[in-house]
């Protein structure tokens, strides 16, 4: 439950502050009433509000080349041996972009308390598109690591789930990535 800081004033007249923990600032205010004190100033605590800061926004989004550049890294440190969640704390505190590294590092976060990889990052869909936590999805079930690093790479050369366009759904579909022929 989160943790409300408030000032106020007694029947006696005498201010008060502390911090109520309570659902919502609503029912923290009406505890308070009930103990009779006149709130004249409430907020979450400073605790609540830095948590709140250091959370990355699940919307961030990763523009297409730092997604190429990441999963290019990726493959080859995974290539290289390196323990998975290893390879995403590296990768996350070496981003560039701000948004995309937050969700890098939350990515990390979330397999190192044993999510898996694919579900780790498709709790961010606008950085790592459906089909291409898709695709992991299959590959991880599928493959060894050596054969992702390779498919992974593949996908980058190829444009898939890295580019959004109309070839992405046909290579998505198995289907060769060139233009329909108009008859």
């Amino acid at each position: 439950m989160p943790t409300f800081a408030y000032s106020g004033r007694t029947r006696q007249g005498q201010t008060v502050a502390g911090e109520r923990v309570a659902e919502t600032i609503d029912a923290a205010i009406a505890g308070l009433r009930r103990e009779q004190i006149q709130v004249t100033r409430i907020d979450p605590a400073k605790a609540e509000k830095a948590a709140a800061k250091a959370k990355p926004k699940k919307g961030a989004k990763a523009p297409s080349k730092n997604l190429a550049i990441f999963t290019r890294q990726f493959s080859v440190m995974i290539d290289a041996g390196l323990p998975l969640v290893q390879c995403l704390d590296i990768l996350g505190k070496q981003e560039p972009h701000k948004g995309f590294s937050d969700v890098i590092l939350q990515v990390r976060s979330d397999v190192e308390s044993g999510a898996a990889l694919a579900d780790a990052m498709k709790k961010h869909p606008r950085a790592f598109d459906p089909l291409y936590s898709k695709r992991l999805i299959t590959l991880e079930a599928a493959m060894n690591a050596s054969s992702l690093k390779d498919e992974l790479e593949q996908m980058i050369e190829r444009g898939t789930g890295v580019v959004a366009g109309a070839g992405m759904h046909r290579a998505g579909a198995g289907l060769p990535n060139r233009p329909p022929v108009n008859r």
